[in-house]
């Protein structure tokens, strides 16, 4: 079993379980300490291109990876003013863990009900996979995710600043004007009634998942068609052949089912808050563009309020309704219990793919002898 990913989910859980009976800020900063621990201090093979872009960082290497197309200006400029330290891989995985972490850590400690909780939902959302490997995207992200604090605090020029960092944020991946206009879109929609919210997330998933019957290629001709370095990454994700099958269907719906959760629970007054906006486009383009490989790398962005809006349950109505708290506890039990069981199967050695492309198997920490894990052997 790969213990640290098994051991770290159940402790994030703990400590949530221990802020909702008696809400204290020192679970709250236990939680952010374990778990920036948990991304900063593992070996710079945990995780697909960790290893190429730490050595990249470090000067080692004089390139990125074996992608022909030109990195972004942002990034060597970054790259450039790290290699002036001459520090050690431990000491890059730290500044990169902390850019790429501390904007998202903001808007967790302001819009998360249950910071531990959301923490622990970090696992069943399936966040790390990008938070490791995806270094040049979550750099962009934090950016963005800076922006969108500066809008909802409401400060003067804000759509100034979001229109700035999105510029700056695609200097590191491109993809952030997609995110950008995603989150802009999620800004003026106004969806306010429960019932609409969970029969478009249905809808989505039928049309997507289990009929398959959404068109992909057709929806993106007109957006690949611009023929701009943004739509060339894009692109990459929609032909990448790494993945080229859709998993059981069971599986593919779990991102369904925890919407629909949430949205069935959440307190009505948050229904149309901006983040939850931004969840919930992003469940819909994941169903709709479920086929697509790699459709994760687009959606990351936008799921990652997921286990921000999924604390939104335990709203003023849970805790002065006995039976919508007793009726909810239940559920809650139920729903742990089985995401606990799948986390723990996906985490066993029998279940474990060493020659991934993911390469988050094993998990090692920095101080670990790192030389035979798969990232140095098989790639």
């Amino acid at each position: 079993m790969d213990y640290p990913y098994v051991v770290n989910f159940f402790t994030m859980l703990l400590l949530a379980y221990l802020y909702w009976k008696k809400p204290d800020s020192k679970y709250v900063k236990w939680a952010f300490a374990l778990q920036f621990i948990f991304i900063a201090f593992r070996a710079p093979v945990v995780g697909a291109d960790t290893w190429n872009y730490i050595r990249y960082l470090t000067g080692e290497r004089s390139f990125y990876n074996a992608d022909s197309r030109e990195l972004e200006s942002g990034f060597i400029l970054y790259r450039n003013l790290l290699v002036q330290l001459h520090g050690s891989r431990f000491v890059y995985m730290l500044i990169n863990s902390f850019l790429a972490c501390y904007p998202l850590y903001l808007l967790i400690k302001r819009y998360s009900s249950n910071v531990p909780l959301t923490m622990a939902m970090l696992s069943i959302f399936n966040i790390y996979t990008t938070y490791f490997c995806a270094l040049r995207q979550i750099l962009g992200l934090a950016i963005l995710f800076l922006c969108v604090l500066y809008v909802l605090d409401d400060r003067k020029y804000k759509w100034v600043v979001f229109l700035v960092g999105t510029a700056l944020g695609y200097t590191f991946h491109t993809s952030i004007i997609l995110y950008s206009l995603i989150f802009v879109a999620a800004y003026f929609l106004k969806i306010r009634k429960r019932m609409i919210l969970i029969l478009c997330i249905l809808g989505s998933a039928v049309i997507g998942v289990v009929l398959q019957s959404f068109n992909v290629m057709q929806a993106f001709d007109w957006f690949l068609s611009l023929n701009f370095d943004a739509t060339e990454r894009i692109q990459g994700y929609m032909e990448n052949e790494e993945v080229n099958e859709v998993t059981a269907l069971f599986i593919s719906l779990r991102p369904t089912m925890i919407a629909i959760l949430i949205y069935s629970l959440m307190e009505k007054d948050k229904l149309d808050h901006w983040l939850a906006n931004i969840y919930f486009m992003g469940v819909i383009i994941g169903n709709l563009f479920i086929s697509v490989p790699m459709i994760h790398r687009i959606t990351m962005g936008m799921m990652v309020f997921g286990p921000i809006v999924f604390t939104w349950i335990f709203s003023k109505k849970y805790y002065l309704n006995l039976r919508l708290r007793s009726m909810t506890n239940a559920v809650l039990v139920l729903f742990f219990l089985y995401f606990s069981q799948a986390y723990i199967k996906n985490n066993l050695n029998s279940n474990i793919d060493l020659l991934d492309s993911g390469r988050m198997h094993p998990y090692q920490f920095v101080w670990e002898d790192y030389n035979n894990h798969p990232s140095i052997i098989y790639f």
